[in-house]
């Protein structure tokens, strides 16, 4: 087997490309309509406590969040300087319980305080000092009194619904529900289709939760392979290509590969990328996608998981 040299400065320009590449923002039609939905919700708030966004894996969730928060960040910005104690939102990853124990809301409760303490946030007066009378979760709702964020964002949402027993799961749902109702702040989670499974458990939840589809491009629907191709065409844009390679020429591969998510389409990049650096290549070539796509079995079950949650 080879053995690839990866030399200093073939490091620094592979690093360089990936951060462009990872920076870069290909806004696209489904990505799109969710920010659109999103951003009602915040200009026009509604009954609505929970948005519940979902979709498999690598559809490109994590990057909604972002864009989430940054959208947040520009809507209050001039509310933020009135009011030092305000914070635009937190940002905080749903903790996953250890293998056989129940999800365990004081974690979850102690990452959501972490993030009302607002480190990054300096004109932020500290919060008052916990009441040691009151339970975590009525000392999160009262630091929420006092920061007021317009929205928190919960990545990993999936992972209030890793109970397997339907009553402990119908128990979360309830839990999760009363919490929303007593914090009276909008709530987006993002997560696999596994977090969809707790609203349709709860009538009551499903009045407070919406639940949205982020979707793949579908190999099967021609409008889905034409977005699909203009999005692997804006991709070429901002990355180093080998002068005789066409990106979107080879559509059909990369959709077989990431079945049509936009978020492994960009990693799987990112590490073609890489690899052609290695090489002591400034531009990715055919060669570099096959030498770095995903296995075959690891296609399969996430497209399996996906054909059965869509």
């Amino acid at each position: 087997m080879k053995t690839i040299k990866y030399k200093p400065k073939h490091q620094a320009a592979a690093q360089k490309a990936c951060q462009k590449l990872d920076s870069t923002l290909v806004e696209h039609p489904r990505f799109c309509e969710i920010k659109k939905r999103i951003e009602g919700e915040l200009l026009y708030p509604s009954d609505i406590r929970f948005l519940l966004i979902v979709g498999p894996t690598g559809v490109g969730k994590t990057r909604m969040l972002t864009t989430t928060k940054k959208m947040i960040e520009d809507m209050t910005e001039l509310e933020v300087l009135a009011n030092p104690g305000h914070i635009p939102s937190i940002s905080l990853s749903v903790p996953l319980p250890s293998v056989g124990q129940r999800f365990s809301w004081n974690d979850f409760f102690c990452k959501y305080l972490d993030g009302l303490e607002a480190p990054e946030f300096s004109h932020a007066p500290a919060l008052p000092k916990p009441d040691p009378r009151r339970n975590l979760q009525n000392t999160v709702t009262n630091a929420l009194k006092h920061r007021k964020p317009t929205a928190v964002l919960l990545d990993e949402a999936n992972h209030f619904a890793s109970a397997t027993k339907p009553k402990v799961l119908l128990d979360q749902t309830n839990r999760l529900k009363a919490f929303v109702d007593e914090a009276k702040t909008l709530h987006i989670g993002f997560g696999t289709y596994d977090a969809a499974k707790m609203a349709s458990l709860s009538g009551q939840l499903t009045r407070r939760i919406e639940v949205i589809h982020f979707g793949r491009y579908r190999a099967e629907v021609e409008h889905d392979r034409k977005v699909f191709k203009a999005i692997i065409r804006n991709y070429q844009k901002h990355i180093p290509i080998a002068h005789h390679f066409d990106l979107p020429s080879h559509c059909a591969y990369l959709h077989e590969r990431t079945i049509g998510c936009v978020g492994i389409l960009k990693e799987w990049l990112k590490k073609a990328l890489t690899h052609a650096y290695q090489e002591e290549r400034t531009g990715i070539e055919l060669k570099d996608l096959q030498a770095t796509a995903d296995s075959t079995h690891d296609v399969m079950v996430r497209l399996n998981e996906a054909l059965n949650s869509e």
